[in-house]
């Protein structure tokens, strides 16, 4: 009885040993944080600012429990598309609004809980061998070592959630628990509520346990296929894999009160894996420095397998051919067949494989795919099963004590590769103070904070702009803008007017990026700002573009330091309408100006081109009597300027209207890319979609370019490679080139002469201070 106790004892602490292991090697590289957990950001890049920012703002400052109030104001998100881990923010959310001080903690738990995944994957990964009957020397290194390489690791800085790496041993481990009963049983409502929490951690956790489950139990049948089989397993997929994936999708559905959301994001069959990406590791964490190029090791498809797996991988499926041949296999054998074929399967899913092939339109068939576009995280799965299938190859041929010991020792190999890897990440630990602690921000940033009055403004507006999220609408900020912006709002309590999100509605991104829109254009988000407080600019004294410096010139300083600057602007300023202003300034100088091909210049040698397209007729037009008609998916020719029509080593701006009404709010419809050519290379190019000049149903596109070359030939293209664009009509007005920093007018007269107003540099101007509006041959989109 004594032995017993004894042996039951020793087993219980072998089981702890690879996560003190685990913990004994992480510790020197993240001392610093886990000394002090409330004390660091991890940060590396302007997501982990963002995540961190999601999560706190929801959880201390939040008034709402399913839509996020802290950015994209006035219209906000919901919390289903933060990367913010809902079933922990929410809970948190709750504990907070019960113990108020329990917000100081948030950040040291999300820290404790990213730092500590690794810890609690090699727990688990050693249960998952020690079921397997994997000897105990063999199943501590291999649970240390799979642990540490885990490709989940490189998000611990950036996507917090996908760093979580302990959910695929986790549901590893409680398939194989589960595989043991022909009949639903407390591991199958265990494992069925894991993938729905997982689910609510974050959409590619639940999405990836939820497919890897309905894979693992369609081969379990076909590996003994009979009814009793099949309808065991329907029952089990349905269970533990369909249904909380409809659970999860109808809570969105129904909970989300934001229309217009993109429904073709991209990326695809860019964010993948590929066969480098997992056999080999990424520079600088590999000890072999063999160099791919950058189109094939995509970042998102890191899941480099280890050189333990990829040099046991092929005896592994050749032990369980031969085994099955032989039909020497048992229970394991079928288990690890099922584990290895869903892996396999969702490898070539992580390729975008079969739909890279030939097929691409097999995912516009089917939408849903594409919401999983970074298809490269499938490929995590591979990288445990792999690790497993290895150890269980080794323990089954390791039939001597000798062997044994020789064999234990090997998954070493996991630990030595991952040293880079923790090493590189460590400089990074300790770098950054949490600055949602303000007592730890610095003392410029700090000094804005107290400046801000957080009763007089109803929500900041940062500067550089910064609104990423639809693909349809927006603008890039910086890096200082972002973090700096979401500090300032946090302890201020004010939500931001920007947006660094994803799938966000495309007509609020639309209305928001107005904003930056010149004083000539109306501005449809004014109905949805009440006419109460001020708007509070916060400039990061970054370079601006020309429309954000107008827009501080109608606004009043209020604050500034090295750090920033703080100016206010009332609601009537911010929507004021006043075109007239430049009618009035161009007639006063007209005179002094020089007439050129219906056009009025400052200077008399400037040169311009210009295109209204009206000998092309079409009933869509901007200004006129015709627009050019092209078509997504084919290279349209806009322009073919003579050669030496532009001098070199001259700045000119390409600009013209594109229309952008069209299916779910225009979707698709700014894509394109407009693309200056010189001598048949590309020069520069842009979207439309990233303009913030939107008059009604049209954006106008702007591009700075500077030809090189004497006597050069420049065309004017507009490409849109995208599959599922393709065939959408681009149609486009008014394009014109012009010397940077010069000004052209052309006069707009009405059909019985009256004169109107002006085009200034492509901006329509009325005398009578409204707003212009299209020609009325504009009609419904088809």
């Amino acid at each position: 009885m004594k032995n017993s106790m004894s042996e039951i004892n020793h087993k219980k602490l072998l089981q702890w040993v690879p996560a003190i292991l685990v913990f004994a090697f992480i510790f020197p590289f993240f001392k610093d944080v886990l000394l002090s957990p409330g004390s660091f950001l991890l940060l590396m890049g302007s997501d982990g600012i963002k995540n961190y920012y999601t999560y706190s703002w929801y959880i201390v400052n939040n008034k709402e429990l399913l839509n996020f109030t802290g950015m994209n104001y006035p219209y906000g998100e919901s919390i289903f598309y933060l990367d913010s881990q809902p079933f922990l923010s929410v809970m948190f959310y709750f504990i907070k609004n019960i113990f108020p001080g329990f917000g100081h903690y948030i950040i040291a738990l999300l820290n404790l809980i990213i730092i500590f995944s690794p810890v609690i994957s090699a727990f688990v990964l050693f249960h998952i061998f020690k079921v397997l009957k994997v000897s105990t020397l063999l199943s501590i290194t291999a649970s240390v070592g799979i642990a540490l390489l885990s490709p989940q690791f490189h998000r611990f800085a950036s996507h917090f959630a996908l760093s979580f790496s302990f959910f695929i041993p986790v549901t590893i481990y409680l398939l194989i628990k589960d595989d043991r009963w022909r009949c639903l049983t407390r591991n199958s409502v265990s494992l069925s509520v894991f993938t729905m929490v997982m689910f609510l951690v974050h959409a590619y956790l639940g999405m990836i346990v939820a497919f890897m489950t309905a894979l693992f139990f369609m081969f379990r049948f076909l590996i003994q296929p009979d009814f009793k089989s099949f309808k065991i397993h329907f029952i089990k997929a349905t269970v533990i894999s369909i249904l909380p994936s409809v659970i999860f999708f109808l809570l969105i559905s129904l909970t989300d009160s934001h229309t217009g959301r993109n429904t073709n994001p991209s990326g695809f069959f860019t964010y993948v894996a590929s066969f480098v990406t997992i056999l080999f590791q990424s520079e600088p964490f590999a000890i072999l420095k063999i160099h791919f190029s950058t189109k094939w090791e995509q970042w998102e498809g890191w899941a480099y397998i280890g050189l333990f797996s990829i040099v046991f991988f092929v005896p592994s499926v050749i032990l369980l051919i031969y085994r099955r041949l032989k039909h020497l296999g048992n229970d394991t054998d079928s288990l690890i067949s099922g584990l290895l074929f869903a892996s396999l399967i969702m490898l070539a899913f992580s390729f975008s494989f079969p739909f890279n092939m030939g097929l691409e339109h097999w995912v516009e068939a089917f939408p849903i795919i594409k919401k999983f576009r970074s298809v490269g995280r499938f490929a995590w799965v591979f990288y445990y099963v792999s690790g497993v299938l290895a150890v269980w190859f080794l323990n089954s041929v390791a039939t001597t004590k000798f062997r044994k010991l020789i064999i234990g020792v090997l998954p070493i190999l996991f630990v030595i590769e991952a040293f880079p890897v923790y090493k590189s990440y460590a400089k990074f630990t300790n770098k950054t103070p949490n600055l949602f602690d303000i007592n730890m921000v610095g003392e410029e940033l700090k000094e804005v904070i107290s400046e801000i009055e957080s009763k007089n403004y109803q929500a900041i507006l940062p500067l550089p702009y910064y609104h990423i999220g639809s693909e349809n609408y927006g603008k890039i900020g910086a890096s200082k803008v972002y973090k700096e912006s979401m500090i300032i709002s946090y302890h201020t309590r004010l939500p931001l007017f920007s947006t660094y999100l994803t799938h966000t509605s495309i007509w609020e991104s639309k209305n928001c990026v107005q904003l930056l829109s010149p004083v000539y254009y109306d501005k449809a988000i004014k109905e949805s700002i009440p006419n109460t407080k001020d708007i509070l600019i916060y400039w990061s004294n970054e370079p601006i573009n020309q429309y954000e410096k107008d827009l501080l010139k109608r606004s009043t300083e209020v604050f500034r330091n090295p750090t920033g600057s703080l100016y206010r602007i009332s609601i009537h300023d911010l929507f004021s309408i006043d075109p007239a202003a430049g009618v009035l300034h161009f007639e006063q100088i007209k005179q002094g100006l020089t007439f050129k091909n219906d056009h009025y210049l400052k200077s008399g040698t400037a040169t311009f081109y210009y295109d209204n397209f009206d000998r092309l007729g079409h009933d869509t037009v901007y200004s006129g009597s015709g627009s050019y008609l092209g078509y997504d998916g084919m290279s349209n020719l806009l322009a073919r300027l003579d050669s030496g029509f532009l001098a070199p080593n001259r700045t000119y701006i390409l600009s013209y209207w594109k229309y952008n009404k069209g299916k779910n709010f225009g979707q698709g419809m700014l894509n394109a890319l407009g693309i200056v050519t010189e001598n048949k290379g590309w020069i520069k190019y842009a979207a439309p979609k990233w303009s913030c000049v939107i008059n009604g149903d049209w954006t106008l596109f702007e591009l700075e370019f500077t030809p090189k070359l004497d006597n050069s030939l420049i065309e004017i293209w507009e490409n849109e490679y995208s599959i599922s664009t393709k065939g959408i009509k681009s149609i486009i007005d008014e394009l014109l080139i012009y010397e940077k920093n010069d000004t052209i007018y052309r006069e707009i007269y009405s059909n019985n002469g009256e004169f109107l107003g002006v085009f200034m540099n492509n901006h329509p101007l009325l005398k009578k201070n409204i707003p212009y509006l299209p020609s009325k041959k504009d009609k419904e989109y088809k």
